[in-house]
């Protein structure tokens, strides 16, 4: 009986272990580029309200230049994201 046990849970422990490998070699990539492109989005939100704002050229310059660095993050997070969608690993 407690052979048994000790087999049922030695297997059961195997597939908690499958699980957790999955999560952290899939899972916490996919979440990462996910928050990367978010915070990209939100870059450009804010960065969009103060051009708005401004009446400087020069600033409203600046903020353009980081609405574009944040779009080229932005692509590059969704890039990755569409990569690993496509992966085995990502099915």
């Amino acid at each position: 009986m407690m052979l048994g046990m000790v087999i049922i849970g030695i297997i059961s422990m195997n597939k908690i272990g499958g699980c957790l490998e999955r999560n952290v070699k899939v899972s916490e990539p996919v979440l990462k580029n996910a928050e990367n492109a978010l915070y990209a989005v939100i870059g450009i939100a804010n960065s969009i309200k103060t051009v708005a704002m401004l009446d400087d050229r020069k600033a409203q310059g600046e903020e353009i230049r980081n609405i574009e660095a944040a779009r080229t993050g932005y692509k590059e997070a969704m890039a990755k994201l569409d990569e690993l969608d496509k992966s085995e690993k990502g099915k």
